[in-house]
């Protein structure tokens, strides 16, 4: 029998239950589970949900970076599961699998997702199955102080999963907390993705959100491929009140890393007065010349510093 102490220190599972309707007759319905069966020996996690939202999209790859974006609608059943066995103190391995059926409306007419050169623009059907593999040291599961999280998965998509494109999707993900004194986290993250044979657009890589690249939309930037690291400052400044300063650069293109080498043909680092900086790098087949875009011109001229930033990119 576990002593109370390390009793005390097993995960705690959660089950949640999300709603929403807007009055744009948008639904959205998910439950996010996490359980720790016997004394954390196997984990479950994922999430069951169901979704009627409309979305932007943007084109695939780097050269839209003036596109407003155009609106599409989406209904999906969603599933996510991952079974892992615990394979010694830290180290955990299993099964991934991913579901969505992805049924596309309301594209806008003449647009880039309504001309159908775009893999999925109508819809498609993503069964993925695969292996996954997990390092966790960090000293509490939500909120880590110290410690490693690393995950490695390889996704095979296909008409024997019932899919309706066949492509395998790869992932790593490192992350690593440290806390020089109480109240103060840094927290890092290497995050890579890749992507071969016939991806549907909704199933690429992409830069944006909450997590990769914060300030971009989700799904601004789209490609086969993906590289983010960031590192992020979190310190507390009263009571209830905290304050987070993060930093992220990100590339993606057709081929890996192929998007920031030692001759970037186009980066760009937009900054965050409040919180820190991102950045993106493109391809415009202009090797050796660094372009800004129009929105970050006059910050840099009346900024040396974020010039001398750029110029380490």
């Amino acid at each position: 029998m576990s002593s109370p102490l390390s009793f005390r220190r097993l995960p705690v599972p959660q089950v949640q239950l999300g709603l929403a309707y807007t009055l744009r007759n948008q639904v959205l319905v998910y439950v996010p589970f996490q359980l720790y069966l016997r004394e954390d020996q196997l984990r479950l996690t994922g999430e069951m949900g169901y979704y009627r939202y409309n979305y932007f999209f943007y084109g695939v790859g780097n050269d839209f970076v003036d596109n407003k974006g155009e609106n599409y609608g989406v209904n999906y059943p969603r599933l996510r599961l991952n079974a892992l066995r615990r394979l010694g103190t830290h180290q955990l391995a299993g099964l991934r699998y991913a579901f969505d059926d992805w049924q596309v409306y309301d594209q806008e007419a003449a647009g880039l997702l309504a001309g159908e050169t775009v893999t999925g623009s109508t819809g498609s059907v993503t069964s993925a199955l695969g292996p996954l593999w997990q390092w966790d040291s960090r000293d509490h599961v939500f909120f880590p102080t110290s410690g490693w999280w690393a995950e490695a998965a390889v996704l095979a998509n296909g008409p024997a999963l019932g899919a309706s494109q066949s492509f395998t999707k790869w992932s790593l993900d490192v992350r690593k907390y440290w806390s020089p004194k109480a109240d103060r986290v840094w927290a890092g993250q290497l995050y890579l993705e890749g992507n071969s044979g016939e991806p549907p657009f909704n199933q690429l890589a992409l830069l944006g959100g909450t997590r990769l690249l914060r300030g971009y939309y989700e799904g601004r930037f789209r490609d086969r491929q993906l590289a983010a690291a960031q590192v992020e400052y979190r310190f507390s400044i009263r009571g209830r009140f905290a304050g987070v300063a993060f930093e992220i650069h990100g590339s993606g293109g057709g081929w890996f890393f192929d998007g920031c080498s030692g001759d970037c043909p186009g980066c760009f680092q937009r900054p965050w007065c409040n919180t820190g900086n991102s950045a993106f790098c493109s391809e415009d087949g202009e090797a050796g010349k660094m372009h800004l875009i129009d929105e970050l011109k006059d910050y840099v001229s009346a900024s040396p510093q974020s010039l001398r930033m750029l110029r380490r990119l």
